[in-house]
């Protein structure tokens, strides 16, 4: 509005100072009017331009109109906001992206604990067994010979028998219904040595060994005449050399002797089953009861040393007589031999001995 009023007021002086009639008597000033006298209705519409006007007056009067605010045609028709609409629809799926790249591989995990074995391996006369090896069999083999001598097959007998626990008052036995039986009962019996051998784990390092069970039972005057294992073993690796040796896991032994574990005491006339390769297991080496070791401590001296079979038998071995006080008239069984080993792929044999 101030704008308006000073355009109207330009053009008043304008009008009263620049356009005189011919007969005026003088020229009048500012001085001659009022102030706010003159308004835009005393003028008439498109009678004057900005042409009529001073050039100072021009830019003063379009300065001030330049800096005046008016609203936009926009602003003037815009009215308040409404309500937020409605959402629309969800819009189609992207692209698949590009696949990243593989991360890097992590650490190897710890080795799990060992499985239970798998279905049981048959021994019988027929089937993983050799009856005359005169040496190692790929699998077991019998070996017998008089414990004093050495020269000759003692006395008594071995083999499979179905229904063995008719000889151990009725005993069933841990796997199927046979076993493998020694017997040194008869009239005029020595000392003698019955074994049973297996070439299977022919040199297999002795720290992968990481099975060794078997179930056995007996009737005797004592705990020696129990059947026991031996392991036989060249210690630094090398079959070229002659330092075998053989362990022995005696049953009787593992009741605390040499800070072995306590498996229970040995009981004739029962199935019981020992463990040789639990840890602390104590093995007498070469059969002196003064020199004692566990697998652990013998594969921590001697760190290649593997199973060696001799000329006449496998490494591994179940066995019975030749005791301190073994002689005649004992009788014993066993059956349910594991044996497992560790190295590459591993594996775990359960051997039943059935007579078919």
């Amino acid at each position: 509005m101030r704008a308006k009023w000073v355009v109207t007021t330009a053009v008043a002086a304008a009008l009263l100072g620049g356009f005189g009639s011919a007969g005026a008597a003088r020229l009048l000033t500012g001085n001659d009017i009022r102030d706010r006298s003159i308004h835009g209705r005393d003028i008439a519409r498109n009678s004057i331009y900005s042409s009529n006007l001073s050039p100072g007056l021009r830019r003063a009067t379009l300065g001030q109109n330049s800096n005046s605010q008016s609203p936009t045609q926009n602003q003037a028709n815009s009215g308040t906001q409404g309500a937020t609409g409605a959402q629309g629809p969800k819009g189609d799926k992207g692209d698949k992206g590009d696949k990243g790249d593989s991360g890097s591989q992590g650490p190897q995990g710890p080795e799990g604990p060992e499985g239970p074995p798998g279905t049981a391996t048959l021994v019988t006369p027929f089937a993983n067994f050799t009856q005359n090896a005169n040496g190692p069999a790929a699998q077991w083999a019998p070996d017998q010979f008089d414990c004093n001598t050495q020269s000759n097959a003692g006395t008594g007998t071995q083999g499979f028998i179905n229904g063995i626990s008719q000889d151990f008052n009725g005993e069933d036995t841990p796997q199927g219904s046979g076993a493998y039986e020694f017997n040194n009962t008869g009239n005029n019996s020595v000392d003698t040595a019955y074994v049973l051998h297996n070439g299977a784990f022919e040199g297999t390092r002795l720290s992968d060994l990481t099975t060794l069970r078997f179930s056995e039972i007996w009737t005797g005057s004592g705990p020696d005449d129990s059947p026991y294992i031996e392991l036989r073993v060249d210690p630094d690796g090398n079959p070229g050399t002659e330092n075998n040796v053989v362990l022995f896991f005696i049953p009787s032994n593992q009741n605390g002797v040499a800070g072995s574990p306590h498996q229970g005491d040995e009981k004739p006339g029962i199935w019981q089953t020992w463990n040789a390769g639990l840890p602390g297991a104590v093995f007498t080496i070469n059969g002196d009861n003064n020199n004692t070791t566990t697998l652990a401590q013998f594969t921590q001296a001697n760190p290649h040393a593997e199973l060696r079979a001799s000329q006449f038998e496998g490494a591994i071995r179940v066995a019975a007589g030749c005791g301190q006080n073994t002689g005649s008239n004992f009788k014993a069984a066993v059956d349910n031999v594991v044996v497992g080993t560790g190295a590459g792929a591993g594996k775990t044999v359960v051997y039943d001995f059935e007579a078919s």
